[in-house]
C-alpha cells in the first residue's frame, strides 16, 4: 500500500495512538514522511503520568485537520486506513477511507459508508514473524 502512495508522488504520514519513541522508528522503516502519535511530557529527562498530546480518536482527526491546512493537502484526495472503531472521525475526514482487517464496529460501519474493507489472515507476501 504504502510503496503506490509514495510511487504516486504522495506524502505517506503515519498516525497512531502509540507513542512516538515506539512509531517514529517503524514510519522511519516504511519512509513515512511525517508522524502524528502519542507525545508524553517529558520533565528532567523522566516522562510524567501527563501526555503533551493523546492521538486518539477525534484527536487524529483535528490534528490531520491541521497538518492538511498547514501543508494545503485536499483531505477528499487523501487516503487512510484502520484496523479500529476509535478512528472513525480520522477516516470519516478523507475522501478516501479503507478498514484494514477491522474490529467489528468498524467492519460495520465501513460496509454501512460502502467503504472498502481489507481482510488479510497473514501479512502481505504471506511470510510471517519471524519465519
Amino acid at each position: 500500500m504504502v510503496s503506490g502512495h509514495r510511487e504516486a508522488g504522495q506524502d505517506i504520514i503515519v498516525v497512531s495512538a502509540s507513542g512516538h519513541e515506539v512509531v517514529d522508528p517503524i514510519a522511519a522503516l516504511l519512509g513515512a514522511d511525517t508522524v502524528i502519535a502519542t507525545q508524553m511530557v517529558i520533565t528532567d529527562g523522566r516522562y510524567t503520568v501527563d501526555f503533551a498530546f493523546y492521538a486518539y480518536g477525534e484527536a487524529k482527526a483535528v490534528r490531520i485537520r491541521q497538518l492538511a491546512a498547514e501543508r494545503g493537502y485536499e483531505l477528499a484526495d487523501s487516503y487512510a486506513c484502520s484496523d479500529s472503531i476509535t478512528d472513525l472521525p480520522m477516516l470519516e475526514a478523507v475522501g478516501h477511507p479503507t478498514a484494514v482487517n477491522p474490529d467489528r464496529a468498524l467492519r460495520r460501519a465501513a460496509t454501512q459508508r460502502g467503504w472498502p474493507v481489507l481482510s488479510f489472515a497473514s501479512p502481505p507476501g504471506g511470510r510471517r514473524a519471524g519465519g
